[in-house]
C-alpha cells in the first residue's frame, strides 16, 4: 500500500483498473472539499437570524425611511397643533404589507423640550402615506 495525495492506494490493483482508482480518488477529494466548505458555511448561516415572515425587520436609514419619518413628524405636529422638530431617528423597522409599514422611535423637540414618540407610517403601493399610530414614550 502506498500513499498518494494523503489517501492510501493499493499497489496490488488489477491491471486496467488504475484509471478507475484515479477517478475514485478524485471523487473522494471533491467530496472532502465540498464537505469542508459546507462545514464552514453552516455556522455562519446559523448565526444570521432571518426576519420573521410578516414581521418587522430593521431597515437602513435610506431616503425612503427618512421621508417616512419626516411625514410622521409632520402628521403628529398637525394632530398636536404644535410645531415639532425631528432631532433623530432612534430606531427604524419595516414590515412588508400591501406596501410597507415603517415603525419608528423618534427623538423630537416640542416647545424646546425633548419629546420622544413611537410612530407607524403606512406607505401604500401607490406611494401615498398614512400615519397609522403614534404614542409619546
Amino acid at each position: 500500500v502506498s500513499t498518494k495525495g494523503g489517501f492510501a492506494v493499493s499497489t496490488q490493483s488489477v491491471q486496467g483498473s488504475h484509471s478507475t482508482d484515479r477517478i475514485t480518488l478524485n471523487t473522494a477529494r471533491r467530496v472532502f472539499w465540498i464537505c469542508f466548505l459546507c462545514s464552514l458555511l453552516v455556522p455562519a448561516c446559523a448565526q444570521a437570524e432571518p426576519p420573521f415572515p410578516g414581521g418587522y425587520s430593521e431597515v437602513k436609514l435610506d431616503q425612503q425611511t427618512q421621508v417616512a419619518a419626516n411625514f410622521a413628524v409632520g402628521e403628529i405636529s398637525k394632530k398636536l397643533n404644535e410645531p415639532l422638530v425631528l432631532r433623530g431617528i432612534v430606531s427604524a423597522e419595516r414590515q412588508v404589507v400591501a406596501g410597507w409599514n415603517y415603525r419608528f422611535e423618534l427623538n423630537l423637540t416640542k416647545n424646546n423640550q425633548p419629546y420622544r414618540v413611537r410612530a407607524i407610517v403606512w406607505r401604500r403601493l401607490d406611494g401615498a402615506r398614512e400615519l397609522n399610530s403614534w404614542n409619546p414614550i
